[in-house]
């Protein structure tokens, strides 16, 4: 005797676009359509049930030239706050027209929900420097000496990513784990910095830069920085586009950059 199927249950869920696999993330019973960009008649979007959840924060840097207020395009709508000079900015885009633009200020969300200690993340963007030779140039981080973590441009004045993993002490060394690429300004440059158990991972352009093998971290303080670096004093010079955070381990192997602007994913189910 035929089963009947359950019509009820067929979704359909559009992944981001940067993809053409859902990293894993596509529950059980979806299908990754990934050309629809809304539900077909007779379907129901169901974007909450999905795992957009895993998106925990998402900046296009796509806001009115010389506005400084940032939207989050995740699900969560995130407060974004500024200190200092930081704009959106028509100068420079990784995609579309533009991006965030660092003068001097950085930006902080202060809800203390991108606080990881023991949890998976991943923290990935595209960032473009306007003064590789600027040092200790803050990417993300919870800007607390030897606490958290935090990505870094230039720390020692050798052009490279340095990883700052803390719980009392950097580990690798006083300078933190230091990547072996040489920045260069005025070039668009895909960052990932992913956390899974307690091993480390830093990718640049999609290949690992920097690896640290059972690191010990504890955040310290409730901020969340985008463009501070830990000791303050020095945020970032130049440009940050696609800036995501996401509570998964996104790559634990070389990959390739995205090519198109994130999404949230859009989940359908039959009426």
């Amino acid at each position: 005797m035929k089963k009947k199927k359950n019509k009820s249950s067929k979704k359909i869920g559009h992944g981001e676009k940067k993809a053409r696999t859902y990293n894993g993330l596509t529950p059980s019973g979806m299908v990754s359509a990934f050309a629809l960009s809304s539900c077909p008649s007779g379907w129901t979007s169901y974007a909450n049930e999905a795992p957009s959840y895993n998106t925990l924060l998402l900046l296009h840097g796509d806001g009115t030239n010389g506005s400084a207020t940032f939207s989050d395009s995740s699900p969560n709508a995130r407060v974004i706050s500024t200190s200092g000079t930081v704009t959106n900015s028509s100068s420079q885009g990784k995609f579309g027209a533009s991006s965030i633009s660092f003068g001097g200020g950085y930006l902080i969300n202060s809800d203390s929900s991108l606080n990881f200690n023991t949890t998976d993340f991943t923290v990935d963007g595209w960032f473009n420097t306007n003064n590789a030779a600027q040092t200790c140039q803050g990417i993300f981080g919870n800007a607390v000496d030897f606490y958290g973590v935090n990505l870094e441009l230039n720390e020692t004045g050798s052009k490279v990513l340095t990883l700052f993993v803390g719980s009392g002490s950097w580990a690798c060394s006083g300078y933190g784990c230091a990547g072996s690429t040489a920045i260069q300004s005025n070039t668009w440059y895909h960052f990932a910095t992913v956390k899974r158990g307690n091993n480390y991972y830093v990718y640049l352009n999609g290949n690992l830069e920097i690896s640290l093998t059972g690191g010990s971290m504890t955040w310290s303080g409730s901020n969340f920085y985008i463009g501070l670096p830990q000791l303050t004093t020095r945020p970032f010079n130049g440009y940050i586009d696609e800036f995501r955070v996401s509570n998964v381990a996104r790559w634990t192997s070389n990959f390739s950059p995205p090519a198109l602007a994130y999404s949230v994913p859009i989940y359908c189910q039959k009426n």
